[in-house]
């Protein structure tokens, strides 16, 4: 079962009205997992490596010679009559479009080059609609000239509800140039697509790895397990009421090391994110009355970066929110809930309490608990390499009850 956030940890004071929805909303998705099991499911094969001449009819003995062409031809599949498309490994040079009660089932080999790969030079490599959709065991890439022209894209095939959330499982969405990674349009339910062990990277081009837009209805991402963002200005950016569930081993990266890039931007919209990291330049950005909570997470924003921004928006830490990299008042716009455990590392002398640089420690706001590691001292408050520092409630003390000013 998925830890998920409780009431108490964000209560309804915390969590506003425009934010309350979202939140009932990943719980809601994450309990219907338990109720995908449907029918049996008939099979359907296909395999690029097969050049000689017969009648394609999707049988093991006479496959289908791409992915598209066996999509086309299943042209009755229901919630009662679902298929299952076997993709033998090899490279599938096309573009796919997927379909409703069909799951695209990738086999044999690891990693890039020896399971199944779908893989174009434009347009976007693989189409999901938003629900009733499962691809497994695959790897997509894109080599689009454009941001638009992503590994993944999940779109709203107008088809209605349906009866579950798609999923992409043990799967690799990656774009070598501008496209990005994974790109969830907004749909007329406002679901979420669920991402299990995924490994998902936009380009060196492109603005961001995954893009999720809410604009009108809504859209969401649900992603456990896994690592991605790629080296771009943003790893994940949620924008216009997108909202975000993220967590189990996540991580979450934007490797280009422009001062401007952010591990994830949160643009109104509202992102959870527990038991995972944000590593890049700068870790994480809430614009525009967006709410985060990060539960468990490290922050890391590099060097000299930010590893929380919420100037415009609302952050939530609670318990461990490690956080590394200084800048620039890094602690302005944070409530912090809980006791959680602030490690700045002192990098290039920053986020010292003593002569080494300056000090960076949270000076209000924070519950009896709250403790924050200081890089420079040692217990008493000497020199040293490092001491942990515990809120009483007017006051820093050190282990030793000694008030470290």
């Amino acid at each position: 079962m998925i830890d998920l956030l409780t009431p108490e940890e964000v209560s309804g004071a915390a969590l506003s009205s425009a934010h309350g929805p979202a939140f009932s909303r990943v719980n809601q998705i994450i309990a219907s997992v338990n109720g995908l099991v449907t029918g049996m499911e008939l099979v359907r094969y296909a395999d690029v490596s097969r050049t000689d001449d017969y009648v394609e009819d999707g049988s093991l003995a006479r496959p289908f010679k791409s992915i598209q062409g066996a999509l086309d031809a299943i042209t009755d599949a229901s919630y009662t009559k679902p298929y299952v498309l076997v993709a033998a490994p090899g490279v599938y040079n096309e573009n796919v479009v997927m379909k409703r009660h069909v799951r695209l089932l990738g086999t044999a080999g690891f990693g890039v080059s020896r399971g199944c790969r779908i893989e174009t030079s434009s347009g976007v490599a693989l189409t999901v609609p938003y629900r009733d959709c499962l691809v497994e065991a695959v790897t997509v890439i894109t080599n689009g000239a454009t941001p638009a022209e992503a590994a993944v894209k999940v779109v709203d095939d107008g088809l209605g509800a349906g009866q579950f959330e798609t999923f992409l499982k043990d799967f690799n969405a990656i774009s070598t140039s501008n496209g990005r990674g994974l790109w969830v349009e907004p749909n007329a339910l406002g679901e979420a697509v669920i991402c299990i062990y995924a490994g998902i990277d936009g380009g060196p081009g492109a603005p961001e790895g995954i893009y999720v837009d809410g604009t009108g209805t809504g859209a969401g991402l649900i992603w456990f397990l896994g690592g991605g963002g790629g080296d771009c200005e943003r790893g994940i950016k949620l924008v216009n009421g997108a909202f975000a569930m993220i967590g189990c081993a996540v991580g979450v990266n934007a490797s280009e090391t422009s001062p401007t890039a952010w591990g994830i931007e949160v643009d109104a919209s509202t992102l959870f994110f527990l038991d995972g990291m944000i590593s890049a330049t700068n870790g994480l950005q809430v614009l525009n009355g967006g709410f985060a909570v990060l539960k468990n997470v490290a922050s890391l924003g590099g060097f000299t970066g930010v590893p929380v921004d919420t100037a415009a928006g609302t952050f939530l830490g609670i318990g461990e929110a490690m956080l590394d990299g200084i800048g620039s008042a890094p602690w302005t716009g944070w409530n912090v809930l809980g006791a959680g455990i602030i490690l700045p590392t002192g990098k290039s002398g920053q986020g010292t309490t003593g002569g080494g640089g300056p000090d960076v420690r949270p000076s209000g706001g924070l519950p009896i608990g709250f403790q924050y590691w200081a890089t420079d001292l040692a217990p008493g408050g000497g020199p040293g390499t490092g001491s942990l520092l515990v809120w009483n409630g007017g006051a820093w003390l050190d282990m030793t009850g000694a008030v470290i000013p």
